[in-house]
């Protein structure tokens, strides 16, 4: 009998090292050093809600605030009076397809 191929199958998990990389601190880069990234969707939907999206990280606490509005405005209304998402958009397509009929 092998004794080191025994204590091999025995051993779970400790033939891999965990290297970890450190970053120093001066490398390190700060949420007000990286660029502030918004994808279309988050356009899309900003528009949708007729509010304006934020273009810097100082304007996300004032979006949110107008999101919280919204939300509000949107709890007190009574249902049906507000044209859903799908109705929304439904009538987007139609004057698209619309204005590109007539062209």
């Amino acid at each position: 009998m092998k004794k080191k191929t025994d204590e091999v199958f025995l051993e779970m998990g400790g033939c891999r090292k965990n290297i970890r990389k450190r970053v120093s601190k001066q490398n390190k880069k700060t949420a007000v050093d990286q660029p502030f990234r918004l994808n279309m969707e988050v356009f899309e939907e900003f528009s949708v809600l007729g509010l304006s999206p934020p273009t810097a990280i100082e304007a996300v606490a004032g979006s949110i605030d107008e999101l919280m509005a919204k939300k509000k405005w949107y709890s007190e209304q009574p249902r049906g009076s507000v044209p859903t998402l799908k109705e929304t958009r439904d009538a987007e397509r139609e004057s698209k397809n619309k204005s590109v009929s007539k062209s």
